[in-house]
């Protein structure tokens, strides 16, 4: 939109030269200015958008490696809870760190949940 409204001013301090000059302005000046100032914001436009489409591409790949990271581990988290006989005690210890993890506890920064008992 700036980008835009940049262009159009140029053009119409390009086209009303004579009669901005006669009301005693610095068109030169000002259309100077006024071209450097669209040329770094479209500059800096473009950099913006190419930086966009890189951090997309950077949450497309971490969410792929995430996603894999998680299967494969917890697949051999659920192999080894087989391998020790799935209702022995190491078994327990090996099911309880897939449930802390669904579960984050108050030093993982999220505050315990607080039920109230009733008498």
């Amino acid at each position: 939109m700036v980008i835009a409204f940049l262009k159009k001013v140029i053009e119409l301090f390009v086209s009303e030269r004579n009669a901005l000059k006669g009301a005693g302005l610095d068109v030169d000046l000002m259309l100077t200015t006024m071209r450097s100032l669209l040329e770094q914001a479209a500059s800096m436009e473009q950099h913006q958008e190419t930086m966009k489409r890189q951090s997309k591409q950077a949450t497309e790949s971490w969410l792929v490696v995430k996603r894999n990271a998680y299967v494969t581990t917890s697949g051999y988290l659920d192999m080894a809870i087989a391998a020790v006989k799935k209702d022995s005690s190491t078994a327990a210890n090996f099911r309880r760190i897939r449930s802390r993890m669904h579960r984050p506890t108050a030093e993982e920064g999220e505050k315990p949940i607080v039920v109230p008992v009733k008498p």
